[in-house]
């Protein structure tokens, strides 16, 4: 299930502009490392799955994922 998360973050780090994702309800949502992978890899995004993405979201995300 990882690997899918992985692949699906991967594909939408091509949309340079894109700022919100809603992935509630998909199965890889349930994972436990599941937003913070995705903000770290979308540096973009302000919301995710409807809550808005703060900076201090970001900043931990990015260092939890190096």
């Amino acid at each position: 299930m990882l690997f899918l998360l992985r692949r699906q973050v991967i594909y939408l780090r091509r949309f340079k502009q894109l700022q919100t994702v809603n992935l509630a309800g998909n199965p890889i949502s349930q994972l436990e490392e599941y937003r913070t992978f995705v903000i770290a890899y979308l540096s973009n995004l302000e919301y995710l799955d409807y809550r808005l993405v703060d900076q201090a979201t970001v900043s931990f995300s990015v260092c939890k994922s190096v």
